[in-house]
């Protein structure tokens, strides 16, 4: 005479025989919770997730690439506008914080030779930069002056410019890489045709040096108020995100998969 085991739990079942688990119970894990409340602490945390850009990329309007364009654009205008004394009553988080980040006022009697140099330096690569963006965007049928309201005055955008509006930061993104040396890069990546023994260990410092400089100017592009010291921080958190990710990943593939009975 056999056991008649443990009772059968009620509910809903497959065909197959295995229970219908609850939708909430299978969306709301601990792990989804908690993804999704650092989603928002993450965004909460920064101004610009606020600003109508942020929003738009909230809604996925626009593309996460699309944003950071964006973004970049504020902020180049905000240091082009403290140079040339310009002030607004209305500007964007982004604007105030390449307006800011541009550099400090100080006296010209207290500035030295080498310092005189170096802001000579910096306002000729803020013109050169601001003047490389106005390229890349069209003058015509109020085109600059929409992404203008958009992005440094924090406007909101008038109906039916979205489409033109996307392309425009889908042309500055592919600007903003191509000037942080984004061909070098991938000409460097191609492989020799005659690899050596040395070879694969030399592609990994190349790889990895490639990498970091691709995050570099991705934070750049995001967060442009951060120095040398910020973006290292940075770096060191995405690559132990990025190693615990794939050893939960490794986990998983080697582990046994339960038995449904």
């Amino acid at each position: 005479m056999t056991s008649a085991g443990r009772p059968r739990k009620p509910g809903q079942r497959f065909p197959c025989g295995d229970l219908v688990r609850d939708h909430v119970e299978q969306q709301l894990s601990p792990t989804v919770i908690k993804r999704a409340r650092d989603a928002l602490v993450l965004r909460a945390a920064d101004a610009r997730h606020g600003s109508e850009v942020g929003r738009l990329g909230l809604m996925r309007a626009i593309t996460p690439a699309q944003e950071a364009a964006a973004y970049h654009v504020a902020a180049i205008w905000g240091a082009h506008d403290r140079l040339i004394g310009r002030r607004r009553t209305v500007a964007s988080p982004s604007y105030e914080i390449g307006r800011a980040g541009f550099g400090s006022d100080v006296a010209d009697e207290r500035i030295d030779a080498d310092e005189r140099v170096r802001m000579t330096a910096r306002d000729r690569a803020t013109r050169a930069r601001f003047e490389a963006m106005l390229d890349h965007i069209p003058a015509s049928s109020g085109c600059r002056r929409v992404l203008e309201e958009l992005c440094v005055e924090d406007t909101v955008l008038p109906p039916g410019w979205i489409g033109t509006v996307r392309r425009m930061l889908d042309g500055l993104s592919q600007h903003f890489r191509g000037v942080g040396g984004g061909t070098k890069q991938r000409a460097a990546r191609v492989p020799p045709a005659a690899p050596v023994a040395a070879q694969p260990a030399q592609s990994s410092i190349k790889a990895a040096s490639s990498e970091r400089e691709s995050f570099d100017r991705l934070v750049h592009a995001l967060r442009p108020d951060l120095d040398e010291a910020g973006i290292a921080t940075a770096w060191r958190m995405h690559v132990a995100l990025r190693d615990r990710e794939r050893f939960q990943r490794e986990s998983l593939r080697k582990g046994r998969k339960p038995v449904n009975r």
